[in-house]
C-alpha cells in the first residue's frame, strides 16, 4: 500500500502554504492527488516518486 501524503505534509515539502496554490503546484508538477472531503488535496508517495520520473532524465540530478 501506498504512505499517504496529507496536506500539512504537502505544504511542509512543497513551501506553498495556500490550499487552491498548492493544488495548483501539483498540477503544475504532475502529481496526481485527491480532494479529501474537506476539500485538500492528499497524495501518495508513488504519485510523487512517479512525476520525478517520467519529468527527468536519466542523467538528471533531483535538486531538494
Amino acid at each position: 500500500m501506498d504512505q499517504l501524503i496529507k496536506y500539512d505534509d504537502l505544504r511542509e515539502w512543497s513551501d506553498v502554504k495556500q490550499r487552491n496554490k498548492l493544488v495548483d503546484w501539483l498540477k503544475e508538477n504532475h502529481i496526481a492527488f485527491r480532494l479529501n472531503r474537506s476539500g485538500y488535496p492528499v497524495t501518495t508517495v508513488d504519485a510523487i516518486n512517479k512525476s520525478l520520473q517520467s519529468d527527468s532524465d536519466p542523467d538528471d540530478e533531483v535538486d531538494f
